[in-house]
């Protein structure tokens, strides 16, 4: 509804006259994107990171920084630079980051690729501890796409960023993957973007099904039939089980967050799940239909309110660099029947004098963009587990933490580090 006030703010000539002029825009925005030629993804400026760029993340040792409520340092846990070849490999689609209103896309010269890197190192830089990463620039819809696209102009302008996504996999799988395992990670957008490719290329693939370890889809919608795991958005791809239940590979863990006492909504009329046009694409197996399906999602074990594992942050002034923060909130997975809907409901619990600042006090009551940080110290400890049982042998590298180092108060109130270090790399050259 914001984002319908801004777009009606800018026209000021009726509703009517604004979806002619936006009709107009789809058409264009659409045709534009089929004359842009395809981006080569055996060109390193394609690739926000790359085992083969200079700058690649897993080059650098990583660091995790846990900070007591006092600012103290707790530990540190230095995660050693994995050996070239693990065995495992991460493939990462960052979120929407194009906040155009005006339905289109992102022209590979106007990516943002600060932001990109910015977002990445976030959301997916820890995940090099555990092997090689790869995460390609990509031509994404806007956030206009979401809310003001027709069904059939929204499926097309996804299915063109979608195109580049597949392009940058079907690159990885010919030339890097030497039969690895596979870790999918996206949030938003990017989500999406896995679960297409899931349903393109995995859902009917055994083969490849078998080599991947678990899809990471935060901040996504995810429906089933009643009492199964599968045969919604996807045929053979199952949904996680609960946490409790133990672990499985091959499945995909999705989730969304939001502030504890929000009143939950099923998904907006304009989401892509519901969107049948995908489902020709053949980009979901089925569109979500809230009388035949209903939303599943991961519960990570919270099904009762609990003690949040530990809520993770890149610092702000280095790429290898990372802050945790341990008791500042607790979860509570929340299945509510009427109207039916599903989330994480995360509340603050921080004990008066906890002098930490907390870093979604301004993020209102749908905590979206924060939806990897809040349960980022549970997928760690999952992936790894997941690694350690279903893995090549040797995958994982074990991290101590050293208490200590650092001592006394090496951070400020916004938990970014006193004192860092960071190395130059670049972005650019043939792979």
């Amino acid at each position: 509804m914001l984002i319908e006030t801004a777009v009606m703010d800018r026209f000021p000539i009726g509703y009517t006259a604004v979806a002619g002029i936006l009709a107009g825009m789809l058409m264009a925005a659409a045709s534009a994107h089929a004359l842009q030629a395809p981006l080569d993804y055996g060109q390193g400026v394609n690739w926000a990171c790359h085992p083969m760029k200079a700058s690649d993340i897993s080059r650098q040792p990583l660091r995790l920084t846990v900070v007591r409520p006092d600012l103290s340092v707790d530990s540190v846990i230095q995660y050693a630079q994995p050996a070239k070849q693990t065995g495992v490999d991460i493939f990462y689609v960052y979120p929407t980051l194009d906040l155009n209103l005006y339905p289109g896309f992102t022209a590979a010269e106007k990516i943002d690729t600060a932001s990109v890197q910015k977002t990445f190192r976030q959301q997916a830089g820890l995940y090099a501890q555990f092997g090689r990463v790869y995460a390609p620039y990509y031509r994404q819809v806007n956030l206009g796409v979401y809310a003001f696209a027709g069904a059939k102009d929204q499926a097309d302008l996804f299915d063109s960023a979608y195109q580049d996504v597949e392009r940058a996999f079907r690159h990885y799988l010919a030339h890097d993957n030497q039969g690895n395992k596979i870790i999918l990670i996206g949030h938003s957008q990017g989500s999406e973007h896995v679960v297409f490719l899931l349903r393109k290329m995995f859902d009917n693939d055994p083969a490849l099904r078998a080599k991947l370890l678990v899809a990471i889809a935060g901040g996504s919608d995810t429906w089933v039939p009643p009492g199964k795991r599968s045969g919604g958005l996807l045929e053979n791809v199952p949904l996680c089980p609960s946490r409790d239940s133990g672990l499985v590979p091959g499945c995909v863990i999705s989730w969304r967050t939001y502030k504890a006492g929000t009143a939950l909504a099923r998904p907006g009329s304009t989401r892509p799940c519901y969107n049948p046009f995908l489902v020709g694409k053949g980009q979901f197996f089925r569109a979500f239909d809230t009388l035949a399906f209903q939303e599943k999602q991961y519960d990570f074990g919270y099904r009762a309110a609990k003690t949040l594992k530990r809520y993770i942050m890149a610092d702000p002034k280095t790429p290898v660099n990372f802050v945790a923060y341990d008791g500042m909130y607790s979860a509570d997975f929340l299945e509510q029947p009427a109207p039916p809907a599903v989330g994480l409901m995360i509340k603050n619990i921080q004990a008066p004098g906890d002098a930490r600042v907390d870093p979604m006090a301004n993020g209102g009551s749908n905590y979206h963009i924060y939806d990897m940080q809040i349960v980022q110290g549970d997928l760690l400890d999952i992936v790894k587990e997941m690694i350690a049982r279903f893995g090549p042998a040797g995958a994982i590298h074990i991290a101590t933490p050293r208490t200590g180092v650092f001592a006394g108060k090496a951070f400020r109130s916004d938990g970014r580090f006193v004192k860092t270090r960071t190395r130059a790399g670049n972005r650019s050259g043939n792979l």
